[in-house]
């Protein structure tokens, strides 16, 4: 099964198929606050120490389901449909799909019912 690729001029590893078979990650941080997030913009940020200054919850093995992370919704007005440009929490199926993770960075991308929209962690 094909779920991303490389791509070795803005190193990144874009995914291309949302329901991957288990959690992908990155890491995004400073020296200060960081983050840790998946291909549905699921994770948790920490202060410093992921082991004492958790800001936010995240169960990366997703037993029991844990839906923290950093989600943008989007809804039609004229049918009153929403999703998520992540794909989750909603579970939606988007019409196109792209995460790329990279350096310090992830970056979700959708459609849906003919609107894009995208995100920037």
């Amino acid at each position: 099964m094909h779920y991303g690729h490389f791509d070795n001029e803005r190193r990144e590893y874009v995914i291309t198929r949302v329901d991957t078979p288990a959690s992908w990650t990155n890491y995004l941080g400073s020296e200060e606050l960081c983050a840790v997030v998946n291909q549905t913009a699921g994770g948790y940020l920490f202060h410093k120490s992921p082991e004492h200054g958790r800001l936010t919850r995240f169960r990366g093995n997703a037993i029991p389901a844990d839906r923290s992370g950093h989600y943008v919704y989007l809804r039609d007005d004229e049918d009153g449909s929403f999703w998520t440009i992540s794909w989750q929490p909603c579970g939606v199926k988007p019409d196109g799909y792209i995460c790329r993770h990279g350096l310090g960075y992830s970056i979700y991308s959708c459609e849906r019912n003919g609107l894009a929209a995208s995100q920037r962690l």
